[in-house]
């Protein structure tokens, strides 16, 4: 049977690099994308495929379907419902809410339900091969520790309810994995844009990052950094990683990461001078910058928190 993959999340940065790699390969795809109408999820299809650059004949590839990840049977009809444990071979769930300010029992929730029915597509699916669970990084907790490639069992503080829920929804990808489900878990560190263009359908944390070294917002005092680096990795990396992996069999890890690694980690310091300049270059006036201790620049903060 020809491979028919499901992708959860391709509005998103990961999942919109995902659909285009899939394409370029010439696989067929269908979409779960949340709509409050018909002619909503047709705005949304036709924003992604905007970005994607498809013609009429990589649109062929593509089918889209109105869902609602957090209902039971992800809130399709029993027919579409049928249709796809009858078609789908390949599961790709990059689909996420990364409001990382949500209350905990809500981002619980979110997180959770998604990934219940996606899974339990997977268990009554007919042609089901293999899952592809993108999660993060930040399942590890606040920790100085060494992440490894391997499950995380141990108690763990974390920073926000967006990391306390993916380690949740972990163990629960764990158990099924225990109990014979093939899938893999994927732990993309920060990721940006293409690697080549710098392409991004969404700007998030990064970007809010650079906007911050610039200086722009502070009045030029920005916090030393030296020695402190960020480990980012482009969004058709993990596209390029993740579509691999979907098309091996059952000798892979259950878990890889996805990132750069301590030789490809960047510099903050040398990275709030690059932003500079491409600012500047662009006709953007910056302040003159300070740099002024991390700990001065943190009580500096717990103090207007305070006031």
């Amino acid at each position: 049977m020809e491979k028919h993959y499901l992708l959860t999340g391709a509005t998103g940065v990961v999942g919109s690099a995902l659909l285009k790699h899939l394409v370029d390969q010439k696989e067929q795809v269908t979409l779960l994308i949340r709509a409050q109408s018909e002619a909503h999820l047709y705005e949304r299809l036709r924003t992604l495929a905007d970005f994607c650059e498809f013609s009429k004949e990589d649109l062929g590839l593509v089918n889209a379907i109105k869902t609602d990840l957090y209902s039971p049977n992800l809130g399709l009809s029993r027919q579409t419902y049928q249709n796809l444990e009858n078609s789908i071979t390949h599961i790709l769930h990059c689909a996420g809410n990364v409001n990382m300010s949500l209350p905990y029992d809500t981002a619980r929730f979110q997180t959770m339900e998604m990934t219940r029915h996606i899974v339990e597509l997977m268990e009554s699916g007919h042609h089901m091969e293999k899952m592809e669970y993108i999660s993060t990084v930040g399942v590890a907790g606040h920790t100085l520790d060494e992440i490894r490639e391997e499950w995380i069992t141990h108690k763990r503080t974390f920073r926000n309810s967006y990391e306390a829920a993916k380690a949740a929804a972990e163990d629960f990808i764990h158990d099924k994995v225990k109990a014979g489900l093939n899938i893999t878990v994927h732990r993309p560190s920060m990721v940006v844009g293409d690697a080549k263009s710098g392409k991004n359908i969404s700007f998030q944390v990064f970007y809010y990052l650079c906007e911050f070294l610039s200086g722009v917002n502070s009045f030029g005092w920005i916090p030393d950094l030296k020695g402190a680096c960020l480990d980012i990795i482009p969004s058709d990396y993990v596209a390029k990683l993740i579509y691999w992996s979907s098309c091996q069999k059952k000798d892979l890890p259950p878990i890889m990461h996805l990132c750069a690694g301590p030789e490809g980690n960047l510099e903050l310091n040398m990275l709030s001078q690059k932003v500079q300049k491409i600012y500047k270059a662009n006709g953007r006036v910056l302040p003159v910058c300070r740099k002024i201790p991390v700990w001065c620049y943190l009580l500096f903060l717990s103090l207007i928190k305070f006031l």
